[in-house]
């Protein structure tokens, strides 16, 4: 008879009434027996070996415990079940060392995998899965097996019979699939998002680790803030005798986020100016800070910036240059917050005559003198000057 199935809830309430019978036959054992005495048979009292689990990552061990069912009161008759010695064939409610739920249990190896054997004592049927898909194809990751065994009890009257168990689980290679808000890298200082799911394990039950930070989480999906140039995601789950087991490891690399992209232009345009044109210190013009288009789409609250401050210089053929700083807190004053928003970068518009004396001159030079990036956490990380322009000259004519 296989085991498992739709009746198993029902299977094990019967259990629970089996559980009780070895004390009354032990009792009655004790009294001379007639044969219709005892209303427990071979086809009454009906083995099953229930999987524990259906579906197994491989190196995971498999188990079927052997339950009894009880069938109904009008099927029943006069016998019990009981071990077999095997020298003598002795055994039953008699025997001191077998009882009423303690027969033998013998595996079909011709129809049952290597290696698989019955745990006497805990009445279990067990398989080591590891070496499941030795000499296996790489593109096989998952296997059906199939089992059979005998069980072999005596009646009260000595005679000896067998019933047989079957069933049946499956054995998968588990398969890391990973998706990332930036696939496939992971980027310092960022609020990086990782999604995991591994064929035939619940997302629920998977539990999370990077090993860089600490960082665990449970269910498929972790969220943190790596650290160093390489990180390591290791994928485990919790199995449903509650032990945790590991299903491999995946390793990233963490790079610098991307710089992000400074120029001056005209107001209201889109196009930035080139080195050597015109820009008039009399015009207003704005400064951008443009973020990386791709880090932007990912990491939006990660791709944040603030300038420290900017200079500008004045050149005049025969007269000393002229070099105001524009503050932070001035800049801020000059953020152009509808601009902003509508062109997802951040658009400073400054008018230059305000700043100067005389905003007049041969050329002009515009200097950043800091960029920062301020990540989801707030905290802020001074951008390399060799990764972005900082300086610009325009002919002031």
């Amino acid at each position: 008879m296989a085991g498992g199935g739709g009746g198993v809830q029902g299977l094990r309430l019967n259990v629970m009434t089996a559980l009780y019978l070895p004390i009354l036959l032990y009792a009655m054992s004790t009294y001379d027996l007639e044969g219709s005495s005892l209303v427990l048979t071979q086809d009454s009292l009906v083995p099953h070996a229930v999987p524990s689990q259906s579906s197994l990552a491989v190196g995971e061990e498999f188990e079927a415990p052997i339950y009894y069912e009880i069938l109904p009161i009008e099927q029943q008759g006069t016998r019990q079940m009981g071990g077999v010695d095997e020298e003598d064939g002795e055994g039953g409610a008699g025997d001191p060392d077998k009882g009423a739920f303690e027969p033998d249990v013998i595996i079909d190896e011709e129809h049952s995998p290597s290696g698989m054997s019955y745990d006497e004592s805990d009445q279990v049927i067990r398989y080591n899965t590891a070496e499941v898909f030795d000499g296996e194809s790489s593109d096989v990751d998952t296997k059906e097996l199939s089992f059979r065994a005998d069980i072999i009890g005596q009646t009260v009257e000595g005679d000896e019979y067998t019933s047989e168990v079957e069933g049946s689980f499956s054995v998968f290679r588990p398969v890391i699939n990973v998706q990332s808000n930036v696939p496939p890298q992971l980027f310092a200082d960022s609020r990086n998002s990782l999604s995991f799911n591994v064929q035939g394990v619940d997302e629920q039950s998977l539990r999370l680790s990077d090993e860089s930070t600490g960082v665990t989480e449970e269910g498929s999906t972790i969220e943190w803030t790596p650290s160093g140039d390489t990180t390591v995601v290791n994928v485990s789950y919790e199995g449903p005798d509650g032990e945790l087991r590991t299903l491999g490891e995946e390793g990233f690399r963490v790079r610098t986020p991307p710089p992000p992209t400074v120029g001056i232009r005209e107001t209201g345009e889109q196009e930035f100016l080139a080195g050597g044109a015109r820009l008039s210190p009399r015009d207003d013009f704005e400064l951008v800070v443009r973020p990386d288009d791709t880090y932007l789409q990912g990491f939006p609250d990660d791709a944040q910036y603030t300038i420290g401050s900017v200079r500008l210089r004045l050149t005049r053929t025969g007269v000393a240059p002229e070099e105001v700083e524009i503050t932070a807190d001035q800049l801020q004053d000059m953020y152009d917050q509808g601009r902003s928003d509508a062109l997802d970068e951040d658009v400073y518009r400054i008018s230059a005559r305000r700043l100067f004396n005389d905003p007049r001159g041969d050329s002009m030079q515009i200097i950043i003198a800091d960029l920062e990036r301020v990540n989801y956490e707030g905290q802020s990380f001074t951008v390399d000057t060799d990764l972005f322009q900082d300086s610009f000259s325009f002919d002031a004519n």
